[in-house]
């Protein structure tokens, strides 16, 4: 996680991480679905014929699943302080 999405995480509450953590899991299941409905109407579930447009989805896709990580790590860390 790189020190400008840290600080902003940090400084958000459960709540909202909570809030940004489901909108963020939204996006990448639409991701998954549509990614998924490409592999298989186009018989490529290794992803090796993507046109242009469904690799940057892909990477847009593969992002979010970073941020979303991220997200999780930080509200680990706040309910783990909560705990402690």
């Amino acid at each position: 996680m790189n020190d400008k999405l840290k600080k902003y995480l940090s400084n958000k509450s459960l709540e909202n991480l909570a809030s940004l953590r489901g909108l963020v899991s939204s996006i990448c299941n639409d991701y998954d679905k549509n990614l998924t409905t490409y592999a298989t109407i186009n018989d490529d579930k290794s992803f090796l014929k993507m046109p242009q447009d469904v690799k940057e989805m892909h990477e847009r896709r593969t992002k979010l699943f970073s941020l979303l990580m991220s997200i999780n790590a930080m509200i680990e860390d706040k309910l783990f302080n909560l705990y402690e």
